[in-house]
């Protein structure tokens, strides 16, 4: 981990919003008053702070009311060509209510999300920034240079259903899942694989031996079979 500079751990102790709950050595816990578990909502409104997490907190401090709908972009956490994608980002008026969300978790690494929007978002996901965290609209994988730090930690994905909405009904089905966990899964099949074949081959070996004929004639007889 990162220590928190001075500033921003001044801050902190002076807002109203955080409350210093714990601290080992160095490492102190805030608990954030304001905050209310939200796996995914939609974001119209972009807010770009230059700098980094100090600034982000600095700004939160000023006016913490815009925080409502909007995510968060910290340009040293901007890269490639995302600065020109929030250049295109015009329609911060776009109200809310003309969007509508659903999701479920299929488990802990795998979301389906349903979307009903007809202009461009930004779809923010409150876990931990992950590059592997990928995300797929109507089957078609949404670009690396779309998927943003948001909030400073969290993960967000630039989405403009024109480009994926191909019924044009302003519907979009989005799966984002994190792909090292299908990693997982193909070893563990290839291992299961790999285990019913040894003790096939096993049972065939013993078998072509003798000695589990034998024992399966033995207990033919035992039952009266044979």
């Amino acid at each position: 981990y990162t220590p928190l500079p001075q500033e921003a751990k001044t801050l902190l102790d002076n807002s109203n919003e955080f409350h210093l709950e714990v601290s080992f050595g160095e490492l102190d816990l805030y608990r954030n008053n304001a905050w209310k578990q939200l796996h995914f909502y939609i974001a119209t409104k972009v807010v770009v702070v230059k700098g980094n997490i100090k600034q982000l907190i600095e700004v939160l401090q000023q006016n913490v009311t815009i925080m409502d709908n909007s995510v968060f972009l910290l340009t040293d956490f901007l890269k490639g060509n995302q600065i020109r994608i929030l250049h295109d980002f015009k329609f911060n008026d776009v109200p809310i209510k003309s969007f509508s969300l659903r999701y479920k978790m299929v488990n802990p690494t795998k979301y389906i999300v349903q979307i009903n929007a007809t202009q461009p978002f930004f779809l923010v996901f409150s876990e931990t920034y992950d590059v592997n965290w990928v995300a797929y609209v109507d089957g078609t994988r949404i670009p690396d240079s779309l998927h943003f730090v948001a909030n400073g930690y969290a993960n967000a994905w630039y989405i403009n259903p024109k480009l994926f909405d191909k019924d044009n009904d302003g519907h979009l089905n989005i799966v984002i899942y994190f792909w090292p966990q299908s990693l997982f899964y193909f070893g563990l099949s290839i291992s299961g694989v790999a285990l019913c074949c040894y003790v096939s081959y096993l049972m065939y070996y013993h078998y072509k031996s003798g000695d589990l004929r034998s024992k399966i004639l033995k207990l033919f007889c035992i039952l009266g079979l044979s």
